[in-house]
């Protein structure tokens, strides 16, 4: 008896693999509906703002972190989702070296192991970035980030939409 179950246990665990590997185009939608929930769900709470350490040539062109920060926190409050205090939080790295730059924007959420409740992390769950030439303009660089923050709200909104509705 014992072997025909460790037979059909590792039947099942071999054919498991293979019913993800392949799924039909509806399961398809549903492993990426649920991707981007996981992405991005908050419950449409508020969330703070995070600049990464600027890199030296950033001085060279007047880009500064209260600028970037301006341009980020502008966004979030006219969509009624900024707050000093949050635990999640919109993050932005900004690499330059001579005419070329290259942003990322991170949105990091607490994410615990349900198997280990007593392990807490926080981590970039959704990222997005671009890279592009500024030709000396530091305003180049913020409307980059700007449309990248534009990007970030329309998932953050299409994803909380049901908890962002009821607390308007």
């Amino acid at each position: 008896m014992k072997r025909i179950y460790v037979i059909l246990l590792i039947s099942l665990f071999t054919m498991v693999p293979e019913l993800h590997a392949n799924p039909n185009k509806e399961e398809s939608h549903k492993l990426q509906e649920w991707h981007k929930q996981f992405e991005l769900y908050a419950a449409c709470k508020p969330i703070g703002l995070d600049v990464a350490e600027l890199p030296p040539d950033a001085k060279r062109i007047n880009l500064t972190e209260k600028a970037i920060i301006n341009s980020m926190e502008s966004r979030l409050r006219s969509a009624n989702i900024f707050s000093d205090k949050s635990v999640y939080n919109l993050s932005v790295g900004i690499n330059i070296v001579g005419n070329a730059f290259s942003i990322n924007l991170g949105f990091f959420k607490i994410l615990r192991d349900k198997h280990f409740p007593e392990l807490v992390g926080i981590a970039s769950s959704w990222q997005t970035g671009m890279t592009g030439i500024h030709s000396g303009r530091a305003d180049f660089i913020l409307s980059s980030i700007s449309r990248l923050v534009d990007e970030f709200l329309v998932e953050y909104f299409r994803v909380n939409e049901k908890d962002c509705n009821k607390n308007r």
